[in-house]
């Protein structure tokens, strides 16, 4: 399964600029591979920067964030998705035109 977190490429066709906010609490194997793929995304484009943040560590920013599951994705600052996605899946969502 981690392996799949190596074939992220550079987008194509970005035009705008995607920060990655993950909420997570690194015990678990999912988040921990999720942050994984948000910083390879980030790795992958210079339109993308990716930060894993440990709920319990911030909790004023997670309570603003209405963090009540982890993983909880936010892009540009906006919360978008809860839970763990397949690598596709969780690409194409960052790269949606609705987050430019």
């Amino acid at each position: 399964m981690a392996e799949a977190y190596h074939r992220v490429a550079p987008p194509q066709g970005l035009s705008g600029a995607r920060a990655l906010g993950h909420f997570a609490s690194l015990i678990t194997l999912r988040a921990r591979l999720t942050v994984l793929l948000a910083y390879k995304l980030a790795l992958a484009s210079p339109h993308v920067s990716a930060a894993a943040i440990e709920a319990g560590e911030f909790p004023r920013l997670a309570e603003e964030l209405e963090v009540w599951a982890v993983p909880r994705i936010v892009v540009n600052g906006v919360p978008q998705w809860d839970g763990s996605v397949r690598e596709p899946v969780f690409v194409d969502r960052v790269l949606a035109p609705s987050f430019e």
